[in-house]
């Protein structure tokens, strides 16, 4: 199992379970959990920034800097 991490997890109802680094984001955006355990610390849902895996793609004019 090389790859996956392990993320200790917090339900509403104060339980506290171990799931797949890949099941964390489905718990986030159902609300099924309270907060879960970084290694700075517990990032509470709602509260703390949180990290979006998936992100739309950008639709609009290219605007950075290229090198010809």
């Amino acid at each position: 199992m090389e790859g996956i991490m392990m993320i200790q997890i917090q339900y509403p109802d104060g339980r506290f379970d171990l799931v797949k680094d890949t099941g964390l984001e489905p718990l986030i955006r159902t609300a099924k959990i309270t907060c879960f355990k970084r290694s700075t610390g517990w990032a509470s849902i709602g509260h703390d920034p949180i990290r979006e895996t998936h992100r739309q793609e950008f639709v609009g004019r290219e605007r950075r800097n290229r090198t010809n």
